[in-house]
C-alpha cells in the first residue's frame, strides 16, 4: 500500500517536473523574443518603430485599395465578356449528308451577345448572325438557334 502511494507520488512529481521544464522553455523563448524586440526598439527608438509600423500599415491600405479597384474593373469586364458558348450541329436540307450546318451562341453573363448560324448546302455555305440581348433577339430565331442559346445560358 505504502509502495503504491510512493509510486503515485513519484509519477506525479515526474509529471510536474516535466511540466515545469516545458513552461520554463516557453518562458525563456518568450523572454528571448522580447529582448530582441527591445534591442531593435532601443536602436531605432519606440517612436521610429511606431512610425514605421504606421507607414507600413498605410502602404498596405493603399495596396488593398488598388487591388480592390482592379478587381472592380475585372468584374465589369467579366460581365460583358463572352463567357457562355454553345454549339448545335444540324442538317437543314434533305439532299445533303451529315450535320455540316451549325449554330453557335456566344453570350456574356447577362445572356447578351450573338448567335451565328452557318447553313451548308450543295451550292455553298451561308453565314448569318443575330444579336442577342438578355436571351432574346429582335430577329426571328430558328429552333436550332434557340437551342444553342438555351444551351449556352445553362453554362
Amino acid at each position: 500500500m505504502q509502495n503504491n502511494l510512493l509510486i503515485i507520488i513519484f509519477v506525479l512529481l515526474a509529471a510536474l517536473i516535466g511540466w515545469l521544464i516545458y513552461l520554463s522553455f516557453r518562458f525563456f523563448s518568450y523572454l528571448k523574443e522580447k529582448e530582441e524586440l527591445l534591442k531593435k526598439a532601443r536602436k531605432k527608438g519606440i517612436e521610429a518603430l511606431l512610425e514605421e509600423s504606421l507607414k507600413l500599415s498605410e502602404d498596405a491600405q493603399q495596396e488593398i485599395k488598388k487591388i480592390q479597384e482592379a478587381l472592380d474593373q475585372l468584374g465589369k469586364i467579366a460581365m460583358v465578356s463572352i463567357t457562355k458558348v454553345a454549339t448545335v450541329r444540324f442538317n437543314p436540307f434533305q439532299d445533303t449528308g451529315g450535320d455540316q450546318s451549325f449554330c453557335i451562341a456566344l453570350l456574356n453573363a447577362n445572356n447578351s451577345g450573338v448567335v451565328i448560324s452557318s447553313l451548308h448546302g450543295r451550292e455553298g455555305t451561308r453565314v448569318y448572325s443575330k444579336p442577342i440581348k438578355e436571351g432574346k433577339s429582335e430577329y426571328y430565331l430558328t429552333g436550332e438557334e434557340i437551342k444553342a442559346i438555351e444551351k449556352a445560358q445553362k453554362k
